[in-house]
């Protein structure tokens, strides 16, 4: 159930179900093959039943602090499920102190198909009984469509002593389609008809959001030391970003047409100060930025260029350590997040934030019918730490505003955990 300012014509509350099945198959194959060389022959099949997208929502009014029916905003039945064909195949070697492996993966992704009704005057009844009171809407309606590519990767590492190990790694990955887009027509209906345009014209824009990451990086592990260093650097295209089209009379909606370079370094170290205290830490700084202004038309664009992207902060750190006594562990940890943006222009600022968290934990070997038994408690945000957690952003808020949601204060979990 979420809030909008505007259902069926006004502020109220949107109720969409979700209830699907998933299911799939992973097949695959190892075996030594010439001279020693590691080889993996690999199918996956997946089938998601929608949604998403969302295929049935009710709108309600708030009145008198209740809940009252206002109609369906959104009426569709599914005719072509999420489904995903994937071959793979690895191949890997060791010769000397170099170890080599690469390989290749192909993605067939078969988007969804819905027919969409016309829900106007259909009362508050079932699912299936609303489908029977509908009128099919072709201009709503989409039909399947297929996303393919190919995503090379390899990887090359080298054992310069038995303390440390360098490497580089390069993959093309994939993200999410923005299969939501199709839930921009039913938000925008009136005007996108007005303009002559359908359902599928949007569903045909979908792209596959491609990234191209390249690692390098080293690790050092001795009895007391360990150190992990990382240079990354991944180019995004086609990425989504929510867009005013002043075609169609600036209505804003997701689009596949930006593009983004992330560069930066991580780095993890961990220290045994005695045999019953280690000391640990992690950070990282990651400038993702947009590589261009978004143009929608000649007389739209965004100045996106050389901007962070929203809700990625540049600076992250944590520094804590574990001291362990007779079984029982006690981890003390310090956690900072630094600034961030909640819209593509970088004008809506957020502040960075420190919290200071602690886990306390008991565990006890062989016990009864168990290989290990643990009991602790975790105490998050011990100073009840005011601040942002997620940032739902849109890529272009000149229009609106992104929607913050309040970090959670000082809280408490217990945990037990029981091996076998």
């Amino acid at each position: 159930m979420t809030g909008t300012k505007n259902i069926l014509g006004g502020p109220g509350i949107q109720y969409w179900p979700i209830d699907h099945d998933e299911y799939g198959i992973v097949a695959q194959y190892d075996t030594p093959f010439l001279y020693g060389t590691e080889f993996t022959l690999g199918y996956w099949y997946g089938n998601q039943e929608p949604p998403p997208p969302p295929n049935a929502q009710k709108a309600y009014r708030a009145i008198n602090k209740k809940l009252v029916y206002a109609g369906w905003s959104l009426l569709a039945r599914p005719t072509h499920h999420n489904e995903y064909y994937s071959p793979y195949v690895t191949v890997g070697k060791q010769t000397g102190k170099f170890y080599v492996k690469g390989g290749l993966r192909y993605i067939d992704q078969k988007l969804p198909a819905y027919n969409r009704y016309d829900a106007t005057g259909i009362p508050d009844v079932s699912y299936e009984d609303a489908l029977k009171y509908g009128t099919y809407d072709p201009s709503g309606s989409i039909h399947s469509r297929s996303l393919r590519t190919w995503l090379p990767n390899a990887g090359l590492s080298y054992t310069v002593s038995p303390h440390l190990n360098m490497y580089f790694n390069y993959g093309k990955n994939t993200g999410n389609p923005n299969i939501g887009l199709w839930n921009t027509y039913t938000t925008y209906k009136t005007v996108l008809e007005s303009k002559g345009i359908t359902a599928q014209y949007l569903w045909d824009a979908v792209k596959i959001p491609i990234t191209d990451q390249f690692d390098l990086g080293a690790r050092y592990r001795t009895d007391t030391w360990s150190v992990t260093g990382t240079l990354f650097y991944a180019v995004e295209n086609n990425k989504a970003v929510n867009v005013a089209d002043p075609n169609l009379g600036g209505v804003k909606y997701s689009q596949n047409i930006a593009k983004a370079t992330s560069y930066g370094v991580e780095l993890e170290i961990s220290k045994n100060l005695t045999e019953n205290l280690n000391v640990f830490s992690t950070a990282s700084y990651n400038q993702f930025q947009f590589t261009k202004d978004i143009r929608v038309a000649s007389n739209s664009v965004t100045e996106a260029k050389g901007n962070q992207v929203p809700d990625v902060p540049v600076f992250q750190g944590r520094i804590g350590a574990t001291y362990r006594f007779y079984g029982l562990a006690v981890s003390p940890i310090l956690r900072y997040t630094g600034h961030r943006y909640g819209d593509v222009e970088n004008k809506e600022r957020i502040s960075s934030y420190m919290l200071v968290d602690a886990d306390i934990r008991y565990t006890k070997e062989n016990i009864r019918f168990f290989k290990s038994m643990s009991a602790g408690v975790g105490l998050y945000n011990l100073f009840n730490k005011k601040y942002v957690s997620v940032i739902n952003a849109s890529d272009d808020t000149r229009e609106g505003s992104a929607s913050y949601y309040v970090g959670a204060p000082f809280s408490v979990v217990g945990r037990i955990d029981f091996k076998f």
